[in-house]
């Protein structure tokens, strides 16, 4: 190559090896050049991490988000005070690697007039403490975002969606990624249809709300038939208020889940009929785990008697607690019943729905000096649960 251009040039033997050796030398120049050019390690950033981040050496290095930041220059007081203001906010230490290992450039943000601005915006709109954290932690890359190209107009977009401060809160708890780039093109499409096919306003902010990540991935092309699911496999007509639950529970859970819950059913000798008239009375029946179904069929139907018809008709006894109301409450009328201190045995569903205040006073209190033992045995644990859940 370098011989054909000496001789096009007509260089001489002497002028050509000097020729020769001044581009050779040019070459290494431009290709030190260029290999000086890549990115250095950043190794205040990286000892940081390690040091008081807890990253292990790999991660610091094979972190492909790091290598965005290698440039940037180190400035390790300000990286403790970002750490110590996420620490201030509720975040542990584990946390803070988490959001870091995503998004490392958070440590060269202005903390005042980068981050706290916005997490200030997200405290004024109803987020603090474990909330904070947990949107945040839902949505890692959010603090990344610009306030007011992106955070500002998202929570604008949510608060016309769903008319208030606290329904956004709500929503942004169960899925954070209500904020995400493009959460409010998704739902948009997602709302006109819903309204297409005949949904409210109103039920449709209540569908998001209950099922914010079920409704974001929802694919349009699969909503119209989950309404024919709805109305032919599980029974409720299209346009009766049952319609509406209907669709958020089938929305929301997999085709071989309700196959799972229906095969359940079957076992216990329910027919399809059965099966259909109690998803037509709620369908969120079908949201109740298999274990906890399998136990309270087999109370219900194995211990106590009770029919699919009875049960159908009653679903709601499928949502309560089995062992912090049911159980205790079939045992006192149990030994109630054994000493003939009820004249008629109350139905299964009238004592499950008294408030707890109503149960002990009609079926406790009243005889409290019969039977003493049952008496405080339940009042304790019914205290003890109160302070469990203060």
């Amino acid at each position: 190559m370098l011989a054909h251009i000496s001789r096009r040039l007509n260089i001489n033997d002497g002028a050509r090896n000097l020729f020769v050796f001044k581009t050779l030398l040019q070459c290494s120049t431009a290709t030190a050049a260029v290999s000086s050019a890549k990115p250095q390690k950043n190794h205040v950033l990286e000892e940081f991490l390690i040091n008081s981040i807890g990253f292990s050496r790999e991660e610091a290095n094979s972190s492909s988000s790091l290598k965005k930041v290698t440039r940037l220059k180190p400035m390790k007081k300000e990286f403790s005070l970002i750490v110590n203001f996420f620490q201030d906010l509720g975040f542990s230490k584990t946390q803070i690697k988490s959001l870091l290992l995503v998004d490392p450039h958070l440590l060269f943000n202005d903390l005042d007039r980068t981050l706290k601005p916005k997490i200030r915006f997200l405290q004024d709109l109803g987020l603090s403490g474990s909330d904070l954290v947990k949107v945040l932690m839902g949505n890692k890359t959010l603090l990344g975002r610009g306030l007011d190209s992106h955070i500002k107009p998202q929570l604008e977009f949510l608060r016309n969606l769903f008319g208030s401060d606290d329904k956004v809160v709500l929503a942004l708890k169960r899925c954070s990624y209500l904020l995400g780039y493009y959460a409010p093109r998704k739902m948009a499409g997602i709302i006109l249809l819903l309204q297409k096919l005949g949904f409210s306003n109103d039920q449709i902010t209540k569908l998001i709300i209950q099922n914010p990540r079920g409704t974001l991935w929802l694919n349009p092309d699969k909503i119209e038939l989950v309404f024919d699911k709805v109305e032919n496999y599980l029974g409720i007509p299209r346009g009766t208020p049952m319609f509406f639950h209907g669709f958020t529970v089938m929305s929301s859970i997999k085709q071989s889940t309700i196959d799972m819950k229906w095969g359940v059913l079957r076992s216990f000798g329910w027919s399809d009929a059965d099966i259909h008239n109690l998803m037509r009375n709620l369908p969120y029946t079908l949201k109740v785990s298999e274990a906890k179904m399998r136990k309270s069929l087999d109370l219900f139907m194995n211990d106590l008697g009770y029919s699919p018809a009875y049960l159908a008709s009653r679903p709601k006894i499928f949502s309560l607690s089995l062992e912090d109301l049911i159980k205790p409450r079939v045992e006192v009328m149990k030994i109630l019943s054994e000493k003939k201190l009820k004249k008629r045995n109350a139905s299964l569903y009238s004592v499950a729905s008294y408030s707890e205040s109503r149960f002990i006073k009609v079926y406790l209190l009243r005889y409290k000096d019969e039977i003493p033992d049952v008496y405080e045995s339940y009042i304790t644990r019914h205290l003890k649960k109160k302070i469990e859940n203060f």
